[in-house]
């Protein structure tokens, strides 16, 4: 769906100190939705996040993912999140495999996450994977909501530097909505004095 010109993002809610940098912190974020006369635009009934950026597995399934089903697609706004640098807003960032190791550390305390046999540092399989006999029920199967390959996982990981603890879908009718949102990342890890936007 095309977006018409004069759409405007604004985002509330970070806070001037610490907010921009700070890992464990979850920010309370509030996007809304304005035309280029500072109006609230309420044309969208359901905002929909970025599958990846979904903190837990639940809310990444088709069940539990908060689409509404009497809603039209054209009635869905789909956003696009990335997280760049102050210095260098045309680099967008990934995880680095230090805070890929925390975050691993911590959904495994928080009992999110299954993995395979072995070390901690062993790839992680979220979701269950079992074997099925012919191809025809392999192409019915829904797709998991997380990556089960090993490359893709990491992949996965890598664009998982800011999360959201909501659904994958939430309400915007009223041009607005509050998203909860994890940066799991340090700013100093990308040499990034100032902070992210």
């Amino acid at each position: 769906m095309t977006v018409r010109e004069g759409l405007q993002i604004e985002i509330s809610g970070i806070p001037a100190e610490n907010g921009k940098c700070r890992v464990e912190t979850q920010l309370k974020i509030t996007l809304q939705l304005k035309n280029a006369k500072g109006e609230s635009v309420k044309d969208w009934k359901q905002l929909r996040l970025p599958h990846p950026l979904i903190a837990k597995e639940k809310h990444r399934m088709e069940k539990f993912n908060g689409r509404n089903k009497h809603i039209q697609d054209s009635e869905i706004l789909t956003l696009d999140a990335r997280l760049v640098c102050d210095h260098d807003m045309t680099k967008v960032l990934e995880c680095c495999d230090n805070c890929i190791g925390r975050e691993r550390k911590r959904a495994h305390r928080r009992k999110e996450s299954q993995r395979l046999p072995g070390p901690l540092s062993s790839i992680p399989i979220f979701g269950s994977v079992s074997a099925k006999n012919g191809a025809s029920s392999l192409a019915n199967e829904p797709v998991p909501p997380t990556p089960t390959d090993p490359v893709e996982y990491q992949a996965w990981e890598r664009s998982r530097i800011m999360v959201f603890s909501s659904t994958e879908f939430v309400d915007i009718s009223l041009g607005q909505c509050l998203l909860p949102t994890r940066i799991t990342c340090y700013c100093r890890h990308h040499n990034e004095k100032v902070g992210f936007r």
